[in-house]
């Protein structure tokens, strides 16, 4: 299960799972949007379904697990993947853009496909974190209601990529003893459709030194792979690292579980 695969990281980790013999279940917004990377897994004959999914709505993220639970009940990899920056906003739930998309609609994905996973174990989480999680001044575990308040959302981007390293931790400690390993990445600073807010020239200008998908979708393949990573680690590009210690904190990730737990109470 992968969300956001229709350009980008998600697209290259589709496709690379896909050449391993990974049965694919992509979990995004349209048959549209994903033409490319469809085309790609048709002409390598892999085995794929696309579940539709609207990130900014959790009604839809619920009727999207309950689909894959029906129809793909062996399940045993969910790569969260999907995310955005530079955009301004709220969700139809109410949370500002980046914390409601970028993590929160995870949250509530993860939360609903535990089960499955569980059952289905050895089983692995990956979260597509960001090292812009470094540059926090603080972590608010209440935090995410209401429209995005800064010019350029990179500060609440930061904080969303926070909370899905956070909520990574937490599984990590929650999850001891089930067979099923969370794993936080930053894959690099790479160039993808999630920039595609910011207007050109600055795009380009941003944009021409990050690395390609194709070259940040390697960390992601780890994270899903490696028998040897440990739960709740944190994987970088070059290795793994500690997350920013005001995510960290133990109080703070547990406490970070409650708001989300009580935010998305009715969809669970």
């Amino acid at each position: 299960m992968i969300t956001g695969a229709s350009t980008g990281i998600g697209r290259e980790s589709a496709v690379s799972l896909g050449r391993l013999g990974a049965k694919l279940v992509l979990v995004g917004r349209s048959p549209q949007r994903h033409r490319p990377v469809i085309a790609d897994l048709e002409i390598e004959s892999i085995e794929f379904e696309l579940i539709e999914a609207e990130l900014t709505d959790l009604r839809s993220v619920t009727t999207a697990a309950g689909q894959i639970e029906e129809r793909h009940p062996d399940a045993s990899v969910l790569i969260n993947n999907a995310g955005q920056g530079g955009r301004r906003g709220a969700t139809k739930d109410g949370f500002e853009l980046a914390f409601g998309v970028n993590y929160l609609s995870h949250y509530l994905l993860t939360r609903r496909m535990l089960d499955a996973l569980i059952r289905n174990a050895p089983a692995r989480i990956v979260n597509l974190s960001s090292n812009a999680q470094s540059n926090i001044g603080s972590f608010q575990t209440e935090a995410g209601l209401g429209r995005t308040r800064s010019l350029t959302g990179f500060p609440e981007y930061a904080h969303s990529k926070a909370a899905m390293a956070a909520f990574t931790l937490e599984l990590g400690h929650r999850l001891v003893d089930t067979g099923v390993k969370a794993v936080a990445v930053h894959p690099g600073v790479v160039a993808t459709d999630g920039w595609r807010a910011i207007p050109q020239p600055f795009r380009w200008l941003i944009t021409r030194q990050m690395l390609l998908p194709a070259q940040g979708a390697l960390t992601v393949l780890q994270a899903a792979l490696d028998p040897e990573l440990r739960s709740g680690s944190y994987l970088t590009p070059e290795g793994e690292q500690l997350i920013n210690p005001l995510a960290g904190d133990p109080a703070s990730t547990r406490r970070l579980w409650e708001v989300s737990e009580q935010r998305v109470a009715a969809y669970l």
